[in-house]
């Protein structure tokens, strides 16, 4: 703990850096630890103890990693060994186990002690904060019950850094404050919380970049498709447009008739394009963190282009044949 205490004064008197603290386990980084607990007011039976994940944190650590304070306080430089036994939960923790309750001022006795301690020590509840995810980003967030470091002492918190400036700009400024503390300590997975979310959505982000390609390529075809059935069909009834021209129907009114029956088609289409989309998407959602599954502005811009396509496809054949001789109309096949 002394370590520490040294480190951390180190780490927050550095050029550029706004605060540090450790925690364990870090989020997302892939450790956890679920223990049991009694609740004071309504102890139950060893086998009927609810659990939770816990963790333990030195001071600052919530408000370096940006976890809002929702009730109560924050962990300080008091809760030591010496003094009262305190723990912080998560908004889940404090909607699951106290619904409707005042949690504040609360006691639990965790199942796990510290090293010369006896088992189920109460410990108040203090604080309230948010929550926050420490496994994965596609998960919901999980009940979590936190210990002051300093009353929890189980091993070594990893040291998390807020910078004002880029973290790798920093990266060997801190190597080096660890050689001078202790040489014998190594430094190992120096890493942004942003390159762990990457790592969080590697796989997804795959999935995802190869299912855009093929949309993509889908929809290109679509267009190419669309412009060629439409063209097909336009350059098929140049007999019929010769007819009406020939019998005094204007050219516009000739390209006005062909774009609405290209739109009544194109309507038609966009349904049932759109209805099978909506349905898709739903097999998407194990893919997504924090976003629906149907993009209305998504599906909107596909509609538009697929729409402006058909207008294209139907448009250039029909103004071709409407400027074409009614005589040379006639006689086409």
């Amino acid at each position: 703990m002394a370590f520490y205490d040294q480190l951390l004064e180190r780490m927050r008197a550095l050029p550029g850096v706004e605060s540090a603290a450790g925690v364990w386990p870090l989020p997302l980084g892939g450790d956890n630890a679920t223990v049991s607990f009694n609740i004071e007011e309504r102890p139950v039976a060893q086998p009927d103890r609810p659990s939770a994940n816990m963790a333990f944190a030195t001071p600052g650590y919530f408000s370096t990693a940006g976890t809002p304070l929702l009730k109560g306080r924050f962990f300080n430089d008091h809760d030591d060994a010496n003094a009262p036994r305190v723990v912080i939960v998560n908004k889940v923790f404090a909607d699951k186990f106290f619904p409707a309750e005042e949690v504040i001022g609360k006691r639990i006795a965790p199942g796990t002690m510290a090293p010369g301690e006896k088992g189920g020590i109460s410990r108040e509840i203090v604080g309230v904060v948010g929550n926050a995810k420490l496994f994965a980003m596609d998960a919901e967030p999980l009940p979590i019950y936190y210990f002051p470091y300093k009353q929890l002492p189980w091993q070594p918190p990893v040291v998390m850094l807020r910078t004002a400036l880029p973290p790798r700009m920093l990266e060997s400024v801190i190597r080096k404050q660890m050689t001078d503390l202790d040489p014998n300590v190594p430094v190992f997975q120096v890493r942004t919380m942003a390159e762990l979310l990457s790592l969080q959505v590697t796989e997804p982000r795959f999935h995802t970049v190869l299912l855009g390609c093929f949309a993509g390529i889908a929809l290109l075809l679509t267009m190419v498709g669309l412009y060629g059935v439409m063209a097909y069909s336009v350059t098929r009834r140049t007999r019929e447009i010769g007819v009406r021209i020939a019998l005094g129907g204007s050219r516009g009114a000739v390209l006005s008739m062909v774009l609405k029956q290209a739109l009544v088609l194109l309507a038609a289409g966009l349904v049932l394009g759109l209805a099978a989309s909506w349905a898709a998407d739903r097999l998407l959602e194990s893919m997504l963190f924090g976003t629906s599954a149907v993009n209305p502005r998504v599906l909107g811009l596909s509609g538009l282009l697929v729409t402006l396509t058909g207008l294209l496809a139907a448009y250039l054949p029909a103004r071709r044949a409407a400027k074409v001789d009614p005589l040379v109309a006639l006689r086409y096949e």
